[in-house]
């Protein structure tokens, strides 16, 4: 592969591609493949599902490559497919929970019992995170993890949603508001 590629933009890479470049496709593939996962991934919470869908935005954007022009970053291209993916799942599997428009981890090379601790610790704050995250109306839940995970603008955020700027502050607003109400529930004593 051409070494000057991961040099590029993600758009002018997505144009290349669009124009038979195989190679840029690799490079944004490379880039984008972990944090579309998790994306999908916490927005479903079921590692099968996830996968599946997973693949099925990269074919469709694979498929939609002929048709793609710069109007906006190569991410909230990216990510308007994969809401769009998730929206016609939960569609046609879980249509209740569509809102209205309107790892374990690695303990190799740990010194100290703490350390071990301190790190199941923080996986169990991950986990509350997640339960909580899948509580949350589609819509608000991936507003949340576009703009915690990909540090996307408001305005990405309503490019991809295809609403404007003040819905998502207040899908933002209502889901930190529920997230902290939720975390609060799971560490209070029963």
């Amino acid at each position: 592969m051409n070494e000057s590629l991961e040099q590029l933009a993600d758009e002018l890479l997505m144009s290349r591609y669009r124009d038979g470049d195989a190679d840029a496709f690799t490079v944004l593939y490379t880039r984008h493949r972990q944090s579309l996962y998790r994306f999908m991934l916490r927005s479903i919470g079921d590692r099968g599902t996830a996968e599946e869908l997973y693949q099925d935005v990269w074919t469709r954007l694979i498929d939609a490559r002929d048709r793609y022009e710069v109007s906006a970053r190569f991410q909230t291209y990216l990510y308007r497919i994969a809401r769009n993916r998730l929206i016609d799942h939960y569609r046609k599997h879980c249509p209740s929970l569509i809102e209205d428009p309107d790892r374990i981890p690695d303990l190799d090379g740990l010194d100290s019992e703490t350390h071990v601790i301190e790190l199941l610790e923080q996986q169990d704050k991950a986990v509350a995170l997640a339960d909580a995250l899948r509580q949350l109306p589609l819509e608000q839940r991936t507003a949340f993890i576009m703009r915690a995970e990909r540090d996307m603008s408001l305005e990405e955020i309503a490019a991809v949603s295809g609403v404007g700027r003040e819905t998502i502050k207040s899908r933002l607003r209502y889901a930190t508001g529920k997230l902290r109400i939720l975390l609060r529930q799971t560490h209070e004593p029963a």
